[in-house]
């Protein structure tokens, strides 16, 4: 009897040792309050940004010094967005819950210990059995378990990195978008300004019986015009930096000074850019590697027809003091179930992603080659727009030296200038919708236009 309590104290201090292997909790880091947060600074931005090496993005020093460009807006948007953060903690969670895949399962321990008691116990022992099994049916399967797990953490990841790629062309987007607007604002407070001033110069004329009151009445109907469009660009302009701000994760009220973006180089070919989309969006090599997945879980679901499958080793003793030893064997006899619930979902999941992976890589060519003509349309426009605009400034100054010689008259000026004015908005329009389609562009297929030769580049 006292061999038997020995033991189970040996069983006791094994599992008390086996268990100092055994993760132990920690308590969580509790942060500041954010009620006091002012965003990070420019020195926390450039360093923020310089830690971030995505594939996908332009490798650039940022420098705020010379103004923030486009390329320099997209990496710190990454490396600052606070959704972002938030859809890499999501990514982190799946991870963690994937890592069980390849995990095999403990082996399990009996013991069963006994005394007689009662009649005749002369020459009687206490009686123990103990057994220790194992399920190798995990085994059979854990291969493809693995393999799902690797192409599922896979597809996380990439998943995180397409939300990155679309954050980081949004921002980049939005810093073109405020440079323009800045120029829009400029150009309206520049024009309401020549419009005030003109109109004085009307009421001078108008004193001295050279000008009408209905002459007079145009100019005061221009220049509140004029005054209205500068305010409403003024409030567009403030709009898109506090835009721009929150893509880059930075406090609202942060100002910082935008450069004059470079102009786009050459768009690829459609043929070029429609080949090269598969191999380049995150979120087509997520869904790709989630369609492994699903082939590799429909294998393991496959192996699952023999749900368990245990093998252990057996020893005993009885109460006349013979010892036996032996193993055994156990499992499920596929007759009835045989899995074929799980695998019929499997085999349809797979297919349900394959089809999703089809259809999203036909809608993101479909969406290429909408995009290309309308682009290059829009360029056609504004080529002949800058075109009449340069026309009409010389006409402009010639009016205006007319003015001054007397020649001409303020209406035949203000006339003038409204064209100007007029073509000169009509070009950052068309800038503003040529940006747009260039970022959706950029998006729609995965490429970064100034990098040289990446459009090339496969899966």
């Amino acid at each position: 009897m006292k061999n038997i309590f020995r033991n189970i104290a040996r069983l006791i201090l094994l599992s008390g040792v086996l268990s100092l292997g055994c993760v132990r909790y920690q308590a969580m880091p509790l942060g500041v309050g954010s009620a006091g947060w002012t965003g990070p600074s420019s020195a926390e931005i450039v360093q923020a940004a310089s830690r971030i090496h995505h594939p996908m993005l332009k490798a650039v020093r940022v420098n705020l010094s010379d103004g923030l460009n486009p390329d320099e807006a997209a990496l710190v948007a990454v490396a600052l967005n606070p959704g972002l953060q938030v859809e890499r903690d999501k990514a982190g969670i799946a991870v963690s819950q994937l890592a069980a895949a390849g995990l095999l399962p403990d082996p399990v321990v009996s013991l069963d210990v006994a005394s007689p008691g009662g009649g005749n116990r002369t020459g009687k022992v206490g009686i123990y059995d103990f057994g220790l099994s194992f399920d190798i049916s995990a085994l059979l399967n854990r291969r493809f378990r693995r393999q799902a797990a690797a192409e599922t953490v896979k597809s996380v990841n990439l998943t995180v990195a397409w939300r990155e790629w679309q954050v980081a062309m949004a921002a980049r987007f939005q810093c073109r978008k405020v440079a323009i607007t800045e120029k829009q604002a400029v150009l309206a407070a520049r024009y309401a300004v020549f419009c005030e001033t003109l109109q004085k110069k009307v009421d001078e004329l108008m004193a001295v019986g050279l000008m009408t009151r209905s002459d007079e009445a145009d100019f005061e109907a221009e220049t509140v015009s004029a005054k209205r469009e500068s305010s409403g660009m003024s409030r567009a302009e403030k709009a898109a930096r506090l835009a721009l701000n929150q893509l880059l994760g930075v406090a609202p009220d942060t100002l910082l000074v935008v450069s004059e973006p470079e102009a786009h180089p050459a768009v690829p070919s459609d043929f070029v850019l429609s080949k090269a989309v598969a191999g380049r969006r995150p979120d087509l090599l997520s869904l790709w590697s989630a369609v492994l997945s699903g082939d590799a879980n429909y294998r393991a679901a496959v192996w699952n027809q023999f749900p368990r499958l245990e093998l252990g080793l057996i020893a005993g003793r009885d109460t006349d003091g013979v010892r036996t030893f032996g193993w055994s064997f156990s499992g499920a006899v596929p007759i009835f179930n045989r899995n074929r619930g799980a695998i019929a979902v499997s085999k349809a999941t797979r297919k349900l992603l394959l089809d999703e992976y089809h259809a999203r890589l036909f809608r993101v060519r479909a969406e290429v080659s909408k995009i290309l003509p309308a682009l290059k349309k829009l360029g056609k426009e504004q080529a002949n727009v800058a075109l009449a605009l340069k026309r009409e400034k010389i006409y402009f100054r010639v009016v205006q030296r007319g003015v001054r010689k007397g020649i001409s008259d303020p209406v035949a000026l203000l006339g003038t200038a409204k064209r100007v004015h007029f073509l000169s908005v009509a070009d950052l329009k068309l800038q503003m919708q040529i940006e747009t389609l260039v970022s959706a562009l950029e998006t729609e297929t995965g490429i970064w236009p100034e990098r040289k030769g990446q459009e090339e580049e496969s899966r």
